[in-house]
């Protein structure tokens, strides 16, 4: 589990350091909230198969930015990459 708070906190301190280009944007503040709300659950030692649902949520905001005004596409793509390894972390818990 210490692996997956650890790609959590990755990609808040990647969506903290600038990677949002458009910070106020809805989809950038719904993707902030998931993160918080995965790092949140971990901490509260949540099953794995409710952080895995979280984490989806996560996946699904990222792959919603179809355009480089909330985020550069690459940045999205190696979020995209740390969530899918966080969720299959997740997988292998549960």
């Amino acid at each position: 589990m210490d692996d997956v708070r650890k790609a959590a906190e990755h990609i808040q301190n990647k969506l903290r350091s600038g990677y949002l280009d458009e910070p106020g944007h809805q989809i950038a503040k719904a993707l902030v909230a998931e993160v918080e709300k995965l790092l949140s659950e971990i901490k509260q030692q949540k099953h794995p198969l409710s952080l895995e649902n979280r984490v989806k949520q996560i996946i699904k905001h990222l792959e919603s930015l179809v355009d480089d005004i909330v985020m550069d596409f690459r940045h999205r793509d190696e979020l995209l990459q740390h969530s899918n390894r966080m969720r299959d972390m997740l997988r292998q818990l549960g």
